[in-house]
């Protein structure tokens, strides 16, 4: 973090060392954000072509004057507007030619005036609000003059009193043009409103969605609970959304656990183009009641998996048999002729043969492969066939992320999973029941890990002990670790010292246990140890 001088002694150092800059971004860590001042400084920045920054007190002449002394800004990202946008005001975006990508960040909603003035902007416009009071009137001013525009839509958060179909999916099932719409709903009314995600299957160009429900604040019970506001996800509704929303790639669901249903779960499998999933159901009310999830049931081609409160129940003999398919799948795919010495790569041809005369030697060949591989399984009850062994391979062959919290997963599952993830580098396990020692060993087959947290408060089946096994994760560099004798006892040194990859160490013991673990120097002691790893005790 710095403060607003900071930041103007920082913009005047690029001025005199990057007079020619064309790509600015000032992220959240200036404090103050910039203001009229800073802004008079970046317009000396006469190539800028992209910038972003918070703003702090900017007025409408600092705004004015920004857009007027910038001739190639072609992206404007601006943050944390307050009053400074009326309608005088939104003009000078319009009057900004070369202006290609516009985002807006408010804390309040627009004038219509100011909607109609951004209506002559010459690129794609992106609004994101914190709360949104009038929404009624927002979306239908939205859909009025931007509905050709519009391509981002962040609703911040929304409190629902009526029909959610009357006053939200509706309209926005009429911005035809939104590629990215996120939101965070609630309601704290006497009745239980209902909210369909399939009435959203007309936004065809819709790409990315995060929908969360939040808690709410009832006032004559004087407590938090459960908004009274249901987001079922079933089976027709997964089945709707996918069959409007072609292109949906990254989707983000954060419901309660009686809203997600195993089947809804399921029906997910129908999006083709999905490569980034979470879902949470979290447990309003108690006892939780996880949610049931097989992951081979996932969309094909998925490369980020974030589950919270699932119960993963995929049998460990499903996940092996997808772990045998996957060396076939690349075979297949890197094989094109066969020849008398055997397959030759994709797109090359060897000699003395044509190469489309082979087209059927090499299917023949791949046939013969599954034929020998289903010969050598066990029964049919016990391993899927080499079909749906390729089908649980594109499922899980492509992740590069998983993120578990809060699920079960039990320790043959974990062992099963790390054989059948070849191409993981990115690894979180958080309260995971469980988890224990010899299942953590597993992980040493993921050699390709450059990220690993592992947070197991309360389970004592889990220890320091396991860290010795992971010495074959030599690309390892960021290791995040809690568990109760690294709290209580302070860091094995010797357990961390063979990751020599390693470059942010995150340990969750206190100055003074680590003092206790590696002597009176303590921290500095660590350092020495391992010199190039920043180390940061979060407590």
């Amino acid at each position: 973090m710095f403060t607003q001088a900071a930041g103007q002694r920082l913009l005047q150092g690029l001025l005199q060392a990057c007079p020619q800059l064309e790509e600015l971004h000032v992220l959240p860590e200036a404090r103050c954000g910039l203001g009229d001042d800073e802004v008079q400084l970046l317009g000396r920045l006469q190539r800028l072509k992209v910038l972003e920054f918070r703003a702090f007190h900017l007025t409408a002449g600092g705004l004015t004057r920004l857009t007027g002394q910038l001739p190639e800004l072609s992206s404007l990202s601006c943050h944390g507007l307050d009053t400074c946008l009326d309608v005088a005001t939104a003009s000078c975006f319009a009057a900004c030619p070369s202006l290609r990508e516009l985002h807006l960040g408010m804390d309040y909603e627009l004038p219509e005036g100011a909607m109609q003035q951004l209506r002559d902007v010459a690129g794609d416009v992106s609004m994101r609000f914190r709360w949104t009071d009038k929404l009624t009137g927002l979306l239908r001013t939205a859909r009025f003059y931007l509905h050709a525009r519009l391509v981002r839509l962040d609703l911040g958060c929304v409190r629902l009193a009526r029909d959610p179909s009357t006053v939200l999916m509706e309209p926005l099932a009429s911005l035809t043009a939104l590629s990215d719409l996120r939101m965070s709903v609630y309601s704290n009314g006497d009745a239980t409103l209902t909210l369909q995600l399939s009435e959203l299957r007309a936004l065809s160009n819709l790409q990315v969605l995060h929908l969360t429900k939040q808690h709410a604040y009832f006032p004559e019970q004087r407590r938090m609970a459960e908004s009274s506001i249901a987001v079922p996800l079933s089976a027709d509704v997964a089945a709707g959304l996918a069959a409007g929303c072609r292109k949906l790639s990254a989707l983000r669901l954060c419901l309660g656990g009686s809203d997600v249903t195993a089947e809804g779960l399921a029906g997910l499998s129908q999006f083709g183009s999905l490569r980034s999933l979470s879902v949470n159901a979290e447990p309003f009310r108690s006892p939780p009641q996880p949610v049931a999830l097989n992951l081979l049931h996932l969309p094909k081609g998925l490369t980020e998996l974030d589950l919270r409160n699932i119960d993963i129940t995929t049998p460990p003999a499903a996940l092996l048999a997808a772990a045998a398919a996957a060396p076939r799948r690349r075979a297949d795919a890197g094989s094109c002729i066969v020849t008398d010495s055997g397959c030759a790569a994709a797109g090359q041809q060897p000699s003395g043969l044509p190469f489309a005369a082979d087209a059927g030697s090499c299917s023949a060949a791949v046939e013969d492969v599954h034929a020998d591989q289903t010969m050598q399984q066990p029964a049919v009850g016990t391993l899927p066939l080499p079909r749906a062994q390729d089908e649980a391979a594109a499922v899980l062959g492509q992740l590069a992320c998983l993120k578990l919290e809060s699920c079960r997963l039990r320790s043959r599952q974990l062992e099963a999973l790390t054989m059948a993830l070849p191409s993981l580098q990115q690894l979180k396990l958080c309260h995971v029941s469980g988890l224990c020692d010899e299942g953590v060993v597993a992980l040493s087959r993921l050699t390709g890990l450059v990220e690993l947290s592992v947070v197991a408060p309360h389970n004592k089946a889990l220890t320091q002990r396991s860290l010795a096994a992971l010495a074959p994760l030599r690309g390892l560099r960021y290791l995040t670790w809690q568990t109760d004798d690294l709290t209580a006892l302070g860091p094995v040194v010797a357990a961390y010292q063979h990751f020599t990859s390693l470059r942010l160490l995150k340990l969750s013991c206190t100055p003074a246990a680590l003092q206790h673990a590696c002597g009176a120097k303590g921290k500095e002691g660590f350092r020495q140890l391992m010199p190039y790893c920043n180390l940061n005790l979060t407590c």
